[in-house]
């Protein structure tokens, strides 16, 4: 039995020295795909949400952030969580009017950044980090659990109390994990407060809609997107397929970017090569050297139609679980076209922090963006049927 045990592991050894020097040599002869940027709009460093999940928060401060170079405002460093500490008590409260029956979780989409700018302002990084240590990163694990807990304790017990005292005690946690954010605070050598703050600096979130397209509304007009993160019931404007991507291309070519929301659940995007792909042949259909040579080689992709963006939607295949902000374009040295996202996952990665991400997986992933009403093409804008 010794014999028969040992004699197994040598060969599986060997196996496994074969199959990486197979790999090796594949890197070898394939390599990483080289890119020219043709469009790379400004916008600040990358940033890391690390264990949080506050992509929605990174990617439209983000947004925000190249929005202000754009205007001529200069750059700013915005705070991602002084978001997350206006908006968990209005996830909460909405949670406990559903009695429970909706989404209760830190994620959430980027409308809920631009209603707290209309709300409450904006705030600097150096105003306000949203932590109360010196740690690196964020680590919410501990904070959205016993937010969660509290909440579901409350139905329980039918607390009488009101919503008052559930706020107090929400606020209550977040001043624990994330500190309190400022009232007043100085930049510029000027004084502010967040209000006060998000009018010098003229941001509008009335001017930033966000846009999708499905078939199962009619085109040109507003409706609540089912998705679980769209927890406060928002109107999406819906755009005809080719509208809704010229949109796209049209806003970076006249200086805009976009932010982007989708599914990066596939195995083909990859954080590790700084790609995001839809091959025609299946991950789970390929040999792993197939799988590795995903990232390397040029395959024929998936041709996006409105009818497949429609059947991957319902039938959940494409899901909205990743919030990121697209500052340009750029092609491969095949001259595939690619789109230059900005991601929230740090730097440890081939690219900097940024995906190159193909038109077939922007066509078929992407669940819905926002953008400034003036990057829409006129012609699309007069179609609308815009809510006043």
């Amino acid at each position: 039995m010794y014999s028969e045990t040992c004699n197994t592991n040598i060969l599986n050894f060997y196996r496994r020295c074969v199959l990486f020097f197979i790999l090796l040599i594949a890197t070898a002869a394939f390599p990483q795909r080289v890119f020219t940027n043709d469009i790379l709009l400004k916008a600040t460093p990358v940033k890391d949400q690390s264990y949080s999940s506050t992509c929605w928060s990174f990617a439209t401060t983000s947004f925000i952030e190249s929005e202000l170079i754009r205007m001529g405002k200069g750059e700013y460093d915005l705070s991602e969580m002084f978001f997350v500490w206006n908006i968990y008590p209005k996830k909460t409260e909405n949670y406990i009017r559903w009695h429970g029956k909706v989404f209760l979780t830190p994620g959430g989409q980027p409308h809920d950044v631009m209603k707290t700018v209309r709300t409450c302002g904006l705030v600097p990084q150096q105003a306000y980090k949203g932590k109360n240590d010196n740690s690196f990163g964020y680590d919410h694990s501990e904070m959205d659990t016993t937010i969660r807990k509290i909440a579901n304790q409350y139905l329980a017990e039918n607390n009488p109390r009101g919503f008052a005292k559930l706020d107090d005690t929400i606020q209550l946690v977040l001043k624990t994990y994330l500190g309190d954010p400022p009232v007043n605070f100085e930049i510029d050598h000027k004084s502010f407060t967040p209000l006060s703050f998000a009018k010098y600096l003229g941001v509008n979130p009335d001017e930033y809609p966000e846009l999708t397209s499905y078939t199962h509304h009619p085109y040109y007009t507003a409706f609540v997107l089912e998705t679980p993160y769209n927890w406060s019931h928002d109107l999406y404007y819906n755009l005809p397929y080719d509208d809704f991507f010229k949109t796209i291309d049209f806003a970076l070519s006249k200086g805009f970017t976009v932010l982007w929301n989708g599914d990066v659940s596939e195995d083909e995007f990859s954080f590790d090569y700084g790609l995001a792909l839809v091959p025609s042949k299946k991950w789970n259909d390929k040999s792993p050297i197939e799988q590795k040579n995903t990232f390397l080689i040029n395959e024929k992709e998936i041709i996006p139609t409105p009818e497949l963006r429609q059947q991957t939607f319902e039938s959940l295949d494409s899901k909205v679980d990743h919030v990121m902000h697209i500052i340009g374009t750029a092609h491969d040295q095949d001259g595939k076209k690619y789109y230059i996202v900005k991601n929230s996952w740090g730097l440890n990665d081939r690219t900097g922090g940024l995906i190159y991400m193909s038109e077939a997986y922007l066509k078929l992933k992407t669940i819905s963006i926002m953008l400034n009403k003036d990057g829409i093409p006129s012609n699309i804008t007069n179609k609308i049927q815009w809510i006043r």
